[in-house]
């Protein structure tokens, strides 16, 4: 997840200049003319305030306080220069330009309605408890779809983790994603490739209610376009959450934003893999910051997406092996939820990656032509060979043949690349541009 410091108009402290402003006035209440749907207008227009570019979530907090997003709107498009220091006159420029054409709330109420979105404060009912009582709770949230969770009582957990995550990383953070919605618990995350729609999809396969996706991005910017479908699906079950109004783009500085947001939502984090630096552990911070317990997956010493979560592991965080860790977590017996019933599945290596989670997709016993189920383990010595000198790293054909060369098992080139051809046909090994990696299962 993308760094990088914040506009200026979020860092300043103050508040409109004097004189400017009478008395707060007091917003909420009646939803907007334009769309009994898309939220009242003071949600609308501090919707439509979040949506100015460069406005930082310091300063529209303050504006949605004290004058009020509808009296702060006006000002926008009735004062010529800034009314408050730390907005400079090129910004307001630009503010009053957005602002000029036509009926601003009502634009930004149809592109909600659009979206299939609404705009909430904190006062509105949909608006989580949780964010609410949170110190930076977001001056309005954006939610997509037609989810009313996460609500007051119903447990959360986090998944999160790298974007360039490896086969089996995915693999545990889909099944996380569905033991735990199984459960009846809702799993959110940032909607990112890799670790984030694993778990998103495992979760979808089971209870499409139970996951929600925390978004960077205004809820029509589909972010990374290749989750279209994933969007859809998300919105359609539990909804997307968000600061930014339609239009906003997934500038890299409202990342780490929405990293606070995931953190104050979830009961538990989880991290499935991640490097020693990136938006996880930014949201780990967040998290410790708010005293939530914070998990990660081992990995192996030789995993660069496990350094993160073997150090956080070294540093004191609880390891996750299985749902049962997490429930634990939570403070649930496993025995008090109605349990998925988890298809037969094999451990990968313990000295590969300690006591990770196999996958949900298609982890069935494979049942041969007379009826039979493959064993866990290859009868095939070449095979079970090569599994061992692939290890659980990305390695080529290549230096798969120069292992099993070094070894005992005596195989042709061409024996090698059969049984590989197998075991990718089995699930056991996943090919990615000549490169091959250990998945844990259809052995």
């Amino acid at each position: 997840m993308g760094g990088g410091a914040m506009d200026a108009a979020e860092m300043g402290g103050g508040a409109m200049d004097g004189g400017a402003v009478g008395a707060a006035e007091m917003d909420g209440g009646a939803e907007t003319q334009q769309g009994p749907g898309v939220g009242s207008d003071a949600a609308v227009s501090a919707a439509t305030l979040a949506g100015l570019e460069g406005m930082g979530m310091g300063l529209l907090a303050r504006w949605c306080g004290d004058p009020g997003p509808r009296t702060a709107l006006a000002l926008v498009q009735s004062a010529d220069a800034p009314v408050c220091a730390e907005v400079t006159s090129e910004r307001w420029r630009v503010w009053k330009q957005q602002v000029a054409v036509g009926d601003v709330v009502a634009r930004t109420a149809r592109a909600l309605a659009s979206a299939d979105a609404r705009a909430l404060l904190p006062c509105d009912v949909g608006y989580p408890d949780r964010l609410a009582d949170d110190p930076r709770a977001p001056a309005v949230l954006i939610r997509r779809g037609r989810g009313a969770g996460p609500g007051h009582g119903e447990a959360t957990v986090a998944i999160i983790g790298t974007r360039r995550a490896s086969q089996v990383g995915k693999e545990v953070a889909a099944e996380l994603g569905a033991e735990l919605a199984g459960r009846g618990i809702t799993v959110l995350s940032g909607m990112a490739r890799g670790i984030d729609a694993a778990a998103h999809r495992g979760a979808l396969g089971v209870a499409p209610t139970l996951t929600i996706g925390v978004i960077g991005c205004g809820p029509d910017q589909v972010y990374p376009p290749e989750h279209r479908v994933l969007w859809g699906q998300v919105s359609a079950g539990g909804g997307l959450l968000g600061e930014w109004p339609p239009g906003v783009a997934p500038n890299a500085w409202r990342f780490p934003a929405r990293n606070r947001l995931l953190a104050t939502l979830a009961d538990v984090v989880v991290v499935v893999e991640s490097a020693r630096s990136g938006g996880s552990m930014h949201t780990v911070r967040e998290a410790i910051d708010r005293s939530r317990p914070v998990l990660a997956v081992p990995g192996s010493v030789r995993s660069r997406v496990a350094e993160g979560t073997n150090l956080l592991i070294s540093e004191g965080c609880d390891p996750c092996v299985d749902v049962t860790d997490v429930l634990c977590a939570l403070s649930r017996q496993a025995s008090s939820c109605e349990p998925v019933r988890p298809a037969a599945r094999r451990r990968p290596h313990a000295d590969a990656r300690q006591n990770s989670l196999p996958g949900v997709a298609e982890i069935t016993d494979r049942a041969s032509t007379d009826g039979s189920t493959v064993e866990d383990t290859p009868t095939d010595p070449v095979e079970a060979a090569v599994l061992a000198a692939a290890g659980w790293q990305s390695v080529s054909l290549e230096r798969i043949a120069d292992a099993l060369e070094r070894s005992e098992v005596q195989a042709t080139l061409l024996e090698v690349a059969g049984a590989v051809g197998r075991l990718c046909e089995r699930g056991a090994l996943v090919e990615r541009a000549g490169w091959y990696e250990q998945t844990g299962r259809g052995q």
